[in-house]
């Protein structure tokens, strides 16, 4: 009689965590896989996929000289926490996320204008990959409208 009664408390031990069990679980994929990092309030554009992008591949910081056609992507990494530092010149950004990307585990992120502001980074650019440093410079270009 002992061991059948032992037997129901353990079944009954079981269905009843069995629930709990099933919650936890549920509660742990739902935040993991389905639950976005992205707050309502932000609308989905190219600026704000990068910057969610840099955020989820534990970016802290961007290197910039601030420019028309990278300021989607600045105001959007601002917001969702991103330091966003600015320089006085496109190869002393790719120089400091050298430097960063040297002292930490992850890649530095310089983000410089279109056109000469690219043009800018090319010395910084190959000093980085001499020393084979993970680098990601960010350039923007001329909205499509206003191509001619």
């Amino acid at each position: 009689f002992s061991y059948l009664r032992r037997m129901w408390i353990c079944v009954l031990g079981v269905l009843a965590l069995f629930p709990v069990l099933w919650l936890l679980r549920r509660r742990w994929i739902h935040e993991r896989f389905l639950e976005h990092s992205r707050p309502p309030s932000l609308p989905v554009s190219g600026g704000s996929l990068v910057a969610e992008t840099l955020k989820a591949h534990g970016v802290r910081q961007i290197f910039t000289l601030c420019g028309g056609h990278i300021s989607p992507m600045l105001v959007n990494a601002k917001k969702i926490g991103i330091r966003v530092v600015d320089v006085r010149h496109e190869a002393s950004a790719v120089f400091a996320a050298d430097a960063v990307s040297r002292l930490t585990a992850v890649p530095g992120v310089a983000a410089v204008t279109a056109g000469p502001g690219l043009a800018n980074t090319l010395t910084a650019v190959k000093n980085a990959q001499c020393a084979q440093s993970p680098l990601v410079l960010l350039t923007g270009t001329a909205p499509t409208v206003l191509r001619g």
